[in-house]
C-alpha cells in the first residue's frame, strides 16, 4: 500500500492550501486510490478483468454490461510501465520530464484505481480490492459503462473527464443499488479494511493510528443513489446526499453499525464525500454471525437544492428538491464466495479522434466571503466545488466537528469568478472550502471566517 495513495499534502502558511490528486476534487464514484496487494500476483488481460468485474457487478444487481475499451487498457499499460521504469512506487500522476511518460498514461493514472498486485482480479476472479472499500465502491459504480485494465490499473473515471470516448450511464428515474445485493449469500462475515490515506472507518472511530487500516468489523455495505443525468456530472450531482437513518438487524436483533456518506466529515481528516459515490457505506462494528441472514435499511436524503440543472422547483431555499429514499435489502453472512466468470472479450468501444490534452493544474487566485456570499476565481478552466461548514460542539463529545451546511458544484471557465450566495447562515464560526480540479491535479483552499 502506498502512503501517497490519494496525493501528497503540503501546507502553505495562513492560507492552508493543500494539494491532492485530481480524484479528490472531481470524482464522485470515490477517488482514484491505491490498494494494498492481495496474496497473489496475477496478470490478466483487459477483457478478462472486465469480464470478472461484470460478473461481480451482475451477481449483486448492479449493471454488469461494461465493455472493455482497448484505449483505456492501453493507457493503463502505459501508466503501469511509467510506474515500473520510475522505481515501482504506485502513483496516480506522471511527470512529463521522467522516462515512460505518455499523455494517455497520465490520463489513466488520474482516472483509475491502482494496486501493486499484478491485476485487479486474481486468475479465479477474486477482486483484489474487496477489502479496500473506497476503491471497491468506485469499481462497482452503476454509472460506469466501460473500462480498461492492465497490470494493476483498472479505469473507473474516464467518463467524468471525457477520456477515451467513455460515457456515463443515464437513469431516467431515481434508482438505488446495494453491495452486497439483495438476497446475496456467502457474504464475508468479517472484514479488516485497508487503503490509504484513510479508510471509511477513520471517520467513525474504526481505524488504526494512521487511519489506513481498521479493526476486524463486519463487511462494508454499500448504498448507491442514482438519478436522472442532467449535465456532464448530473448522474452524480443530483444523487449526492446523506443518511438520515440506518439500521442492520440480525438473528438476535439490532446490530451496532456506523455509517459514512457524502456529507461525512471528521476533525483532522480531509472530507470523505468527494471520494465516495453518491450514497454511503454502512460498517457493522463487530463481525457478523456466519450462516445467518441480515437485513439492512437506510433512508438517504439527496442534498440537491438548486434549479440550475433543471431537476428542482424554485430557488435554493434550504429545502431539498428531491425526496428522501428508503432502501431495505437482505443478505446472508458466511464464507467468502469468490466471483467466477468465463473470461470473454465483449464488443469493444473504439474511441474516435485523439485523446483530449491534459489541462494545466488549476490555480485558485481568490477566495472572499462578503455579504454572506463566496467568490472564487481560477486562472484556468476548472470545476469548482464550494463547501461551507459551521463549527459546533457536540454535547457528548467536547471535540470540535464540522457540520456540512452547503455544498454545490460550480462549473466555471477560465478567469471567471464563481459565486455562491449563502442564505440562512447565522452568527458563528465557519470554514469555507474550495476544491478546483482538472485532469492533472487539484487545489484545495480552506478559509475560516466568523459571521457576526
Amino acid at each position: 500500500m502506498s502512503g501517497d495513495a490519494f496525493g501528497r499534502r503540503s501546507r502553505a502558511d495562513d492560507g492552508r492550501v493543500r494539494r491532492f490528486a485530481f480524484a479528490l476534487a472531481v470524482t464522485s464514484a470515490a477517488a482514484a486510490v491505491v490498494a494494498a496487494p492481495a496474496a497473489a500476483r496475477d496478470q490478466l488481460s483487459g477483457p478478462q478483468e472486465i469480464a470478472f468485474l461484470n460478473a461481480q457487478r451482475a451477481s449483486n444487481g448492479i449493471p454488469g454490461d461494461l465493455v472493455e475499451n482497448p484505449a483505456m487498457t492501453d493507457a493503463c499499460a502505459k501508466h503501469m510501465n511509467y510506474i515500473a521504469v520510475n522505481g515501482g512506487g504506485l502513483t496516480h500522476s506522471e511527470d512529463s520530464a521522467k522516462p515512460g511518460y505518455t499523455p494517455e498514461g497520465a490520463m489513466a493514472g488520474s482516472s483509475s484505481v491502482l494496486t501493486s498486485a499484478g491485476s485487479a482480479f486474481t486468475s479465479t476472479g477474486v477482486d483484489q480490492f474487496e477489502t479496500a472499500p473506497i476503491h471497491l465502491m468506485q469499481m462497482l459504480s452503476p454509472w460506469v459503462t466501460s473500462s480498461g485494465a492492465s497490470g494493476g490499473c483498472l479505469n473507473t473515471l474516464a467518463a467524468q473527464f471525457g477520456y477515451f470516448g467513455a460515457t456515463l450511464r443515464a437513469f431516467a428515474a431515481p434508482t438505488t443499488f446495494t453491495y452486497p445485493g439483495d438476497g446475496s449469500i456467502a457474504v464475508p462475515a468479517k472484514e479488516s479494511a485497508s487503503e490509504g490515506p484513510y479508510i471509511p472507518g477513520a471517520f467513525v472511530g474504526l481505524a488504526n493510528a494512521n487511519n489506513t487500516s481498521g479493526p476486524v468489523t463486519g463487511p462494508h455495505l454499500f448504498f448507491y443513489n442514482a438519478g436522472p443525468a442532467v449535465s456532464w456530472r448530473g448522474a452524480y450531482a443530483d444523487a449526492r446526499g446523506h443518511f438520515t437513518a440506518v439500521s442492520l438487524t440480525g438473528p438476535s436483533g439490532p446490530v451496532a453499525v456506523k455509517s459514512v456518506d457524502n456529507d461525512t466529515t471528521a476533525p483532522g481528516l480531509d472530507p470523505i464525500g468527494p471520494y465516495l459515490s453518491p450514497g454511503g457505506i454502512l460498517i457493522p462494528v463487530s463481525p457478523l454471525v456466519p450462516n445467518q441472514r441480515y437485513t439492512a435499511t437506510v433512508t438517504f436524503q439527496p442534498d440537491l437544492d438548486d434549479v440550475t440543472n433543471g431537476t428542482g422547483a424554485g430557488p435554493a431555499d434550504g429545502v431539498p428538491d428531491l425526496p428522501a429514499v428508503t432502501k431495505t435489502w437482505s443478505f446472508s453472512a458466511g464464507a467468502v464466495a469468490p466471483t467466477t466468470a468465463t473470461p470473454v472479450t465483449p464488443t469493444p468501444v473504439v474511441p474516435t479522434g485523439t485523446p483530449p490534452p491534459l489541462p494545466v493544474k488549476p490555480v485558485l487566485t481568490k477566495l472572499s466571503l462578503k455579504s454572506r456570499s463566496v467568490s472564487v476565481k481560477s486562472t484556468t478552466t476548472a470545476s469548482l466545488w464550494v463547501t461551507v461548514e459551521q463549527s459546533v460542539r457536540k454535547a457528548h463529545s467536547h471535540k470540535r466537528v464540522w457540520t456540512l451546511r452547503r455544498s454545490q458544484p460550480l462549473p466555471t471557465t477560465a478567469n471567471v469568478v464563481a459565486r455562491v450566495t449563502l442564505k440562512k447562515l447565522g452568527r458563528g464560526d465557519y470554514r469555507v472550502t474550495i476544491l478546483a480540479g482538472t485532469a492533472t491535479g487539484s487545489e484545495l483552499l480552506s478559509h475560516r471566517v466568523t459571521l457576526k
